[in-house]
């Protein structure tokens, strides 16, 4: 290797330069694509936690139908960005399944409630997030 420098003044520098100037290329390379991958993370939590909350409101929403109309059987709302898809199953006497699914995106979040009627009330006596 020594004889390959020997007579071409400025090679080694070259050489070194180019070595020095790769490594560096991989580093910045390897920085990005974390910060890119931890970015879409990041969207995939906001889009999430945005189906959520529509499940969340819709479910509000069903219950508050409920104690109006204790017929209301559900129906499919737009809530922001999101689409929720409300069903409600009546049970054996006053009680009520409700089944809420929001979509936004490609994320998915279910809430199911069951809830009981007393008089012109109505009682909530579960509330479960679904995977």
């Amino acid at each position: 290797m020594k004889k390959l420098f020997h007579h071409r003044p400025g090679a080694m520098l070259l050489l070194t330069v180019l070595v020095l100037g790769g490594v560096a290329i991989a580093i910045v390379l390897s920085v990005a694509l974390r910060g890119i991958g931890e970015m879409g993370m990041g969207i995939g939590e906001t889009r999430s936690q945005e189906a959520f909350s529509a499940a969340d409101g819709c479910a509000e929403e069903a219950l508050l139908r409920l104690t109006i109309d204790n017929e209301y059987a559900g129906g499919t709302y737009m809530l922001g960005n999101s689409t929720c898809t409300v069903v409600v199953t009546a049970g054996a006497p006053n009680r009520y399944t409700i089944d809420v699914a929001a979509v936004r995106d490609r994320w998915t979040r279910r809430i199911q409630i069951r809830a009981n009627t007393s008089g012109t009330r109505l009682v909530v006596t579960w509330w479960r997030q679904n995977p």
